[in-house]
């Protein structure tokens, strides 16, 4: 089953081979169609039109291209935008399906690559110069962190993901956030690409510690904090440390600041893990996943493979090195309070994990914090609800909460 693609993706243009590109321009040319795109070249005589109803960057087009290569005219392949061609990549091979040419940036900056259909079709997939994100590593106490940065020079959002997660989980939201904010998100340390030694220390207080950190090494003066189920914990632990250094904070399904972590439940069911088949693994985390989701996520099969992914990106002994941190989270209902930047929340309608009660126990102790309920929505807002989400926070951060 294909990953979900992410809601900026779209089809951009079918491809043709045609033995007259005269004649086909005519052709479609009384359809209505006009020339988008000219990317002929005259030094070889190679016609390459790319023909439709309106602009490449909101229309899809037919490209039409001779002298062909190919034996007969005809098909040649489909083109598909995506923000985060080597996440969607890395993917699709974790899936077993072969990439045909691997992920490359072109002379224009666009990032392209080559996969086959089960029929043999090709279809490249395409993330255009300066939009979507880009991937680098930033060296920080003697980890190399995975990052993904939407980049450019406006306000910064920096985007801090749940446990057994990792940052490709926001890669939707940040295109939807895209051009109000430059977002940015890691893989925090004792996890996926970022990972953790065997002496690596892994708890809330250098969670939240990495936070500065990312920034510095960004250079980035100040921030709004976005964290989801667990980084929402590490973004109140961050603000309430570096005031100085984030503007706001927007939590996502963020946990009942009363409750601790059991961790000794964790414990368990981790050792459980370690003991099951990858088979029985995946049907027990596949029916987690469900109770989790939203009524209608729960249906939506191809989400609940990429979250299967995300999960084992992390392998099980690091999981367990990282189960650990999760009990040294401190006192939320003592550093909620003393915070001195906006609370945003956002709750699930259908979150079971976090509930929107969480949520309405949290502005006890923040009462000027917004809340805003996320309809048809369970646990895992920035795939669910992608969209729905990233309005909602632009709506709080109106500019005057931005950096």
């Amino acid at each position: 089953m294909l990953p979900t693609m992410p809601s900026a993706s779209r089809l951009m243009h079918v491809m043709l081979h045609v033995a007259d590109v005269d004649a086909t321009l005519a052709f479609y040319r009384a359809l209505g169609m006009r020339v988008q795109v000219d990317r002929s070249d005259a030094a070889s005589g190679r016609r390459n039109l790319f023909l439709g109803y309106g602009p490449e960057a909101s229309q899809t087009l037919i490209e039409i291209a001779s002298p062909s290569n190919a034996a007969q005219p005809g098909f040649g392949h489909i083109a598909l935008q995506a923000p985060d061609v080597i996440g969607l990549c890395t993917r699709l091979a974790a899936l077993g399906i072969a990439i045909e040419r691997e992920p490359r940036t072109l002379g224009s900056g666009t990032i392209a690559a080559f996969v086959t259909d089960p029929d043999g079709h090709r279809i490249e997939l395409v993330q255009p110069a300066g939009t979507g994100v880009t991937r680098r590593t930033v060296a920080h106490d003697g980890l190399d962190f995975a990052v993904l940065d939407g980049g450019g020079d406006r306000p910064a959002l920096l985007l801090l993901h749940g446990g057994a997660s990792r940052a490709d989980h926001f890669t939707e939201l940040m295109a939807a956030l895209q051009p109000d904010f430059r977002s940015i998100a890691y893989d925090q340390r004792g996890f996926a690409g970022t990972g953790a030694a065997a002496d690596t220390v892994v708890d809330h207080a250098h969670w939240a510690s990495d936070v500065p950190a990312m920034l510095d090494a960004l250079g980035i003066d100040r921030a709004v904090l976005l964290g989801w189920s667990m980084g929402a914990s590490v973004a109140i632990n961050a603000a309430s440390q570096w005031p100085d250094r984030v503007a706001a904070i927007v939590l996502l399904g963020a946990p009942d600041p009363r409750y601790g972590v059991d961790v000794a439940k964790l414990r368990k069911r981790q050792a459980e893990s370690d003991a099951m088949t990858p088979a029985e693994r995946r049907a027990r985390d596949w029916a987690h996943l469900e109770q989790a989701l939203g009524a209608g996520a729960r249906r939506d099969e191809p989400l609940i493979e990429r979250l299967l992914l995300e999960r084992a990106a992390t392998p099980p002994a690091l999981s367990a090195h990282t189960v650990e941190g999760y009990a040294t989270r401190p006192d939320l209902t003592a550093i909620l309070p003393r915070l001195a930047c906006p609370v945003h929340l956002l709750a699930g309608a259908e979150d079971t994990i976090c509930p929107p009660a969480s949520g309405e126990m949290i502005r006890s102790f923040r009462p000027e914090a917004t809340l805003d309920v996320v309809p048809d929505c369970g646990h895992y807002y920035a795939l669910e609800r992608p969209g729905a989400v990233a309005r909602l926070i632009l709506q709080r951060l109106d500019g005057a909460n931005a950096p």
